[in-house]
């Protein structure tokens, strides 16, 4: 009962003040979301690995997980120091799945998740500029890829510019609509 009663407390909306209690609500509400999904990913990812006997994944995997969660539930962890960590770590996360695996879902949704953030951390025109981050990678990468500069680590075949014109603007709207979304909300 007492795990319902803290968990209601994510999203009783009624006792906010002002516009920067709403963003903390909110952020709380999202990151409960992040470290339950996160949970059930990271069960997922280790099962794996220890089959495999990989136990320095294993390893890798705690100790990175672990880290997230520290570096979200601390509360003695400066609140830029967070907020600047997690938008650093989805922004590294989502180029780096760009250059192994070229444009894909799993690229979009840590770019979408950067975003996301960054309009909820801060305000409409640093939101803006993390979309204009996020598609400015993936304009590098599509020509480093389109050109035959760089090879993707999953062999497949994403040398046609078409993709990589579709995928940025479809990425753009993906983006752009949440962020209007969630700055009404909040102002």
């Amino acid at each position: 009962m007492e795990i319902v009663a803290y968990i209601s407390q994510f999203f009783d909306l009624d006792d906010i003040d002002d516009i920067q209690e709403m963003r903390a609500k909110l952020l709380r509400v999202l990151l409960l979301g992040a470290s339950i999904a996160g949970s059930i990913l990271y069960v997922l990812a280790i099962i794996p690995a220890l089959e495999e006997k990989l136990y320095l994944l294993f390893l890798f995997y705690t100790v990175f997980y672990s880290g997230l969660l520290g570096l979200t539930y601390i509360p003695k962890i400066p609140y830029l120091v967070r907020v600047y960590a997690w938008l650093i770590i989805l922004y590294v996360f989502g180029v780096n799945n760009l250059l192994y695996s070229g444009l894909n879902v799993d690229a979009g949704l840590f770019f979408l998740s950067f975003v996301v953030m960054a309009v909820l951390f801060f305000d409409l025109r640093r939101a803006l500029a993390a979309i204009f981050m996020s598609l400015a990678s993936i304009a590098a990468v599509g020509f480093l890829v389109v050109e035959k500069n760089h090879e993707l680590g999953i062999a497949l075949p994403q040398d046609n510019i078409i993709l990589w014109a579709v995928g940025p603007t479809i990425f753009l709207l993906m983006s752009f609509m949440p962020t209007i979304t969630i700055y009404a909300l909040i102002n």
